[in-house]
């Protein structure tokens, strides 16, 4: 004799996967095109004052980020990564890194413990699942404490001439379990100086 309650838990999993399957149909390459992006000089960061997270506010980037959440994207999962538009190569930025673990006690991302790709132009590629003004604080690094992760850059000492390009791609609502699935696939293609992805 069937189980009711296995027969409910199979019905409902059978409607997300579902769910899943129409979402991902109403995909379209176009979806994957419509990436927006943000120019950030990280040589006008302001110097970094303990609890003052306002300040990162000045170089009108989380601004931007912000209107443009605001204005429809709020809730949604969001693949993002950072493009070097200086004329920094990857060894620099590579070796930048590793002095500034030395130096820190913030929590950057991790590293292959050699330089996966010379040629990238890619800092770090990430995800998020909604909110990613948020995200991108802990990138600037002017978060109060020193343990979320995040590219730290206002404390790195020589990002003056660093230019960096953010682009971000959004997902509809209920793809965000997709997410990693995507960034996985797009660290393949894009080989970033920063993070692992499994």
């Amino acid at each position: 004799m069937a189980n009711p309650e296995l027969s409910s838990i199979s019905t409902s999993l059978f409607k997300h996967a579902n769910d899943l399957a129409k979402s991902l149909n109403h995909l379209t390459e176009c979806s994957f095109k419509q990436i927006i992006s943000y120019d950030l000089d990280c040589g006008i960061l302001p110097d970094f004052i303990s609890g003052y997270q306002s300040c990162a506010t000045a170089t009108g980037f989380i601004k931007a980020i912000e209107t443009e959440d605001e204005s429809s994207h709020r809730n949604k999962p969001a693949l993002y990564w950072f493009e070097i538009t200086s004329d920094h190569t990857a060894n620099e930025i590579y070796e930048s890194v590793i002095q500034l673990k030395k130096n820190t006690n913030r929590n950057l991302p991790a590293h292959h413990q050699v330089l996966k790709d010379a040629n990238s132009n890619v800092l770090y590629l990430g995800k998020v699942k909604s909110n990613l003004a948020g995200r991108m604080l802990l990138h600037l690094g002017y978060n109060r404490s020193a343990s979320p992760q995040g590219l730290q850059l206002c404390h790195w000492i020589n990002r003056v001439g660093l230019k960096l390009k953010l682009n971000v791609i959004y997902l509809p609502e209920n793809l965000a379990v997709l997410a990693s699935v995507f960034e996985v696939e797009l660290a393949n293609d894009l080989n970033p100086i920063l993070g692992k992805h499994k």
